[in-house]
């Protein structure tokens, strides 16, 4: 699978080792930890060998499992390891953890990063993984695309790209640092994904500029006196109009309106996102 991955995308992306959970209860699980452990030490020391850059740790429903598959990877292996809880109906950790408390132990078993997925879609996992953020690690989140409901006898996510893309938008201006998707979403939930991280990308800032002790004691222009705009606040309804920026890259149609919009008294012209 790694070698087929390398291939697919030609050192045009990061390729990331899935671990999941095994699927057995807490009893069973302690019943079978020895065993349970040298199987997720065998599937990381793969994964490793093979060349992924970071491990992901995902889908566990249950955080002392989780803990057993985090620590067994950390023991064989120094790359960068993401660890994932998955949320039950109610958008919970399923043994009541909270999610600061969480974050803070997946962090000393081992893991980089820590954070929530597939269960639910975007709005029930949100809640969780911005609180996440409060102990102070960098948190991701690949949430699926709802829960599927049955239609016509077929299972259909309903959770459009769109309402995707303004989640994740509002997962990263809350801090969560890495976005994806599980169950469910397609190429197009992804570029909705893309497009979010790209309009809040932190903007390199141009060289601080120098005030000199001169122009610290220069009087500020009242505002009134800095522009005609200016002039207006305070003094009478200020108004401004949206001009949508339409599609393609031509702003002829877009200019025309604004020029129009001016001459019949709009203060303000603005573009929406």
């Amino acid at each position: 699978g790694v070698e087929i991955a390398k291939r697919a995308v030609d050192n045009a992306a990061y390729i990331a080792g899935s671990i999941g959970p095994t699927g057995l209860s807490p009893s069973e699980l302690r019943r079978a930890e020895q065993k349970v452990t040298a199987a997720y030490t065998e599937q990381a020391t793969c994964l490793d060998a093979n060349g992924v850059d970071l491990l992901m740790i995902e889908t566990f429903y249950h955080p002392e499992e989780l803990r057993l598959a985090v620590q067994a990877a950390r023991k064989v292996s120094k790359l960068p390891i993401v660890a994932q809880i998955a949320l039950d109906n109610e958008g919970k950790c399923m043994d009541g953890t909270e999610p600061v408390d969480l974050a803070k132990e997946i962090i000393e078993w081992g893991a980089d990063v820590v954070g929530a997925n597939c269960n639910g879609g975007p709005g029930l996992i949100f809640d969780f993984v911005t609180k996440m953020v409060e102990a102070g690690a960098p948190v991701c989140t690949f949430p699926n695309a709802g829960r599927p409901q049955r239609v016509e006898d077929r299972q259909i996510y309903l959770a459009t790209p769109e309402n995707f893309g303004v989640y994740a938008r509002r997962l990263y201006k809350a801090g969560v640092k890495l976005v994806g998707g599980c169950c469910g979403t397609q190429p197009d939930h992804i570029k909705r994904v893309a497009s979010a991280a790209r309009m809040v990308s932190p903007i390199h800032s141009p060289s601080p500029v120098t005030i000199s002790e001169m122009d610290h004691h220069k009087e500020a222009t009242p505002v009134e006196d800095r522009s005609a705009f200016g002039g207006k606040l305070g003094q009478q309804f200020v108004f401004s109009v949206e001009v949508n920026p339409g599609p393609g890259l031509s702003t002829e149609k877009q200019l025309a309106a604004a020029t129009m919009l001016i001459e019949s008294g709009a203060d303000v012209i603005n573009i929406a996102d």
